[in-house]
């Protein structure tokens, strides 16, 4: 109860087994602890998902009373369900809050790498005079998402991600733009599309099995899917594994250069040499001293993009 009458009522329900359980004092402990860590102390469970469902109702003649407001008076209904880690429900309330003591606020940074629920006064009444009930927590240092999307742009196998409903259109980029959305969504940082330019030969030294499962084989580019999941997104990194084998210096810096325009600044480059023989045998004779000749070559491609005055660039 506060002065000026009470904010808001409660109506709690628990499974019957799980009520057997409390103890006998439990509605005074409420006065001083929440609720669901009452029921998690005694009754052996542990909440994993909550469900919260907010709604405008009119208060009927026992809302009304309890709650010290005229009948039919607006309340806002605050309804949350409580499930374990099995999704078994373990809790279950009502929260009945009178619209004239109550202010839900909700305080975000602009910045997407610190979108993060700063304060949330939820549960306060309009009263200067007393702090909000929501226990408030603050992300001191902002950290990074990224996703590995694993064997890149081609049809993913059984023990991959999930690939789709139409196995058919493997090659189409519409799987991987509905992935970049939920990236997105979820403030993700990049994500990074994996590829190789061979058909694997490990398992009984023997392309064959790869082509008939279609096990890490075929791959299509990734630089073609990058403007798609562009348009598709708007704060989402794009980082296509691009190989110093496939590409001149001045070709790379040309197609990266370009993907960074139509992307408005959002791509990368995973710069990799190659993962085995087969790729070097498609393209270049011999692959020793991988790592020395990406070097090289990532300094020409900067000298490409970045040229200096008067030079030749894209």
């Amino acid at each position: 109860m506060r002065p000026g009458g009470p904010v808001a009522f409660c109506a709690a329900h628990l499974p019957q087994a799980l009520a057997e359980r409390l103890p006998a004092d439990m509605a005074e402990q409420m006065h001083t602890a929440r609720v669901v860590p009452l029921v998690e102390k005694y009754c052996g469970v542990q909440a994993f998902r909550v469900q919260q469902a907010s709604s405008a109702i009119a208060a009927g003649e026992q809302l009304a009373a309890r709650l010290q407001v005229e009948p039919g008076s607006p309340l806002l209904l605050l309804s949350r369900a409580y499930f374990d880690v099995e999704g078994t429900p373990i809790y279950y309330s009502d929260l009945y809050v009178r619209s004239d003591r109550y202010v839900h606020k909700i305080e975000l940074f602009r910045h997407r790498q610190q979108v993060e629920l700063a304060r949330s006064d939820a549960c306060r009444p309009r009263s200067d005079d007393h702090q909000p009930n929501c226990e408030v927590r603050v992300m001191k240092k902002p950290f990074h998402l990224a996703w590995f999307l694993s064997q890149g742009y081609g049809p993913k196998s059984w023990r991959g991600d999930w690939p789709g409903s139409d196995m058919a259109r493997w090659m189409m980029p519409d799987l991987f733009v509905d992935l970049a959305k939920g990236m997105d969504r979820r403030c993700f940082d990049y994500m990074i599309i994996e590829d190789s330019s061979n058909v694997p030969y490990t398992y009984k030294g023997s392309h064959d099995t790869y082509l008939q499962y279609a096990a890490s084989a075929p791959k299509l580019d990734p630089a073609v899917l990058v403007p798609y999941l562009a348009q598709a997104t708007k704060n989402l990194g794009i980082v296509p594994t691009l190989s110093v084998s496939e590409y001149p210096p001045y070709l790379m810096a040309r197609l990266v250069n370009s993907l960074d325009h139509v992307t408005e600044g959002r791509v990368g480059w995973n710069c990799v040499t190659g993962s085995n023989d087969g790729a070097a045998q498609n393209l270049r004779p011999r692959q020793a001293h991988a790592a020395r000749r990406a070097l090289r070559h990532r300094r020409r491609v900067r000298r490409c993009r970045d040229p200096p005055v008067g030079g030749v660039g894209t």
